[in-house]
């Protein structure tokens, strides 16, 4: 998991070079990693029988397991990995958004946020889903990710 955080980490650091030949690799990249990191999601989904089928309603399942990670982190207090879940999940619900509701533009950093905070520029907004899942792990239902899809991104239909 760790190796994965590096890679998304690396690629970001060398995505913002003016060169154009490196931005149109660099865009490759990023969509296979995207790719990867949803993949890594729906497997983790199927792992806990929930099938991840990039639907709206598939949000309420990833609710439900970012729950589950939620209640093993107070038990155990172990942190291992639950960044790289954080991004999976949040780049699951980024693709779930653009499959359902239109394209936008995922970036690693957002000036107030800083690195990593992992902004998704959408119908001209902003939205944080990498966030919302990091936050739902370590606080809980208060935190509710299908709540903020429901309200952000369904909204509008």
């Amino acid at each position: 998991m760790n190796k994965l955080i590096s890679k998304i980490t690396s690629f970001f650091s060398t995505s913002e070079k003016n060169e154009p030949k490196a931005q149109k690799e660099n865009k490759t990249d990023f969509n296979s990693l995207r790719k990867q990191l949803s993949e890594l999601a729906v497997k983790i989904g199927k792992s806990y029988d929930f099938e991840l089928d990039y639907s709206d309603e598939s949000i309420k399942d990833v609710e439900k397991i970012l729950g589950i990670f939620h209640n093993d982190y107070v038990k155990t207090k172990n942190e291992d990995g639950l960044v790289g879940i954080s991004i999976e999940f949040g780049v699951y619900i980024v693709d779930t958004i653009e499959k359902n509701h239109g394209i936008g533009e995922l970036k690693q950093k957002n000036t107030d946020f800083g690195e990593n905070s992992f902004p998704f520029h959408w119908k001209e907004g902003l939205l944080f889903p990498v966030a919302w899942c990091y936050k739902r792990i370590y606080d809980g239902e208060s935190d509710n990710v299908w709540h903020k899809y429901r309200l952000l991104v369904i909204k509008d239909d």
